[in-house]
């Protein structure tokens, strides 16, 4: 699987866990938090796909 398709299975993920997370009750600073580590891992995946 090359890093491209690994970026887009994240992607992937994180639209289905947005879904998943708006239909319940979860903290904006938890959310924040966590969307903060996801833009973080996808600007290193961004790096190496060079």
């Amino acid at each position: 699987m090359s890093d491209k398709q690994k970026l887009e299975k994240i992607r992937q993920t994180i639209d289905d866990l947005d879904k998943e997370v708006s239909d319940k009750e979860v903290t904006r600073d938890y959310w924040e938090g966590f969307c903060k580590v996801l833009n973080a891992v996808e600007a290193v995946l961004n790096e190496n796909s060079d």
